[in-house]
């Protein structure tokens, strides 16, 4: 009979069985989780677009499909549907979520803290508190949402998860994601310290109840 201790370690040194799509939606670790997944896969069958601007979702968009379908472990800022205009077929689906006011504080520490940030000169130099009135903006809300189906819609958003991907997993709950995800793939992950990021950050317990309040109605359908 096998132990507790084999069968958590049944897929050890296994590559992933599956080609995957990791939907990284920004400031939910996901380049934790990405240097693990490339680890796994290897690099040279890891693709990641880095960024969301129409530079890359048009890089995406004129990719020949045999030289997309080469690449194992695709990731990257673009939202699903952008990433399923194109043939996702047979890859495990997956993305990771965050408590919606963490996860903009998140962004705005990372952004002010790394000088080599590309908006670390603009959207950097602001205060906390007109970083949130940024946040209140349309095109800035609910961005978790808008990740997953396009628009700023709690509905659209769990009616896409619910047809499209395989794994939802919370930052708040990132062991278990991690040991549903190695199920999945039928390999072995684990993210270690090495991984975390540094940099200081605002928590939610900083700020004000005034900007906590704020941030969540600007993030209601997070």
């Amino acid at each position: 009979m096998k132990t507790s201790h084999s069968h958590q370690n049944k897929f050890e040194n296994n590559a992933p069985s599956r080609s995957a799509l990791f939907l990284h939606i920004p400031k939910t670790a996901g380049m934790s989780l990405y240097y693990v997944l490339e680890a796994a896969y290897g690099k040279q069958h890891a693709l990641r677009f880095p960024r969301s601007t129409e530079e890359y979702k048009q890089n995406f968009l004129d990719m020949p499909g045999p030289e997309l379908d080469r690449f194992r472990l695709l990731s990257g800022h673009l939202d699903l549907p952008t990433f399923l205009s194109r043939n996702m077929k047979g890859r495990v689906i997956f993305a990771m979520l965050r408590e919606p006011v963490e996860r903009v504080l998140s962004d705005y520490g990372y952004i002010a803290g790394w000088k080599d940030h590309p908006l670390h000169n603009s959207i950097g130099q602001m205060s906390l508190e007109e970083y949130v009135e940024f946040q209140e903006t349309e095109s800035n809300r609910n961005r978790q949402c808008r990740m997953l189906c396009g628009h700023a819609d709690f509905i659209e958003a769990k009616r896409w998860v619910l047809e499209h991907v395989n794994l939802l997993g919370a930052v708040e709950s990132m062991n278990i994601f991690l040991a549903a995800l190695g199920e999945l793939l039928e390999t072995q992950l684990t993210i270690g310290k090495e991984n975390q990021t540094k940099i200081v950050r605002t928590k939610r317990d900083d700020i004000t109840s005034s900007l906590c309040s704020r941030l969540l109605n600007a993030n209601i359908e997070d």
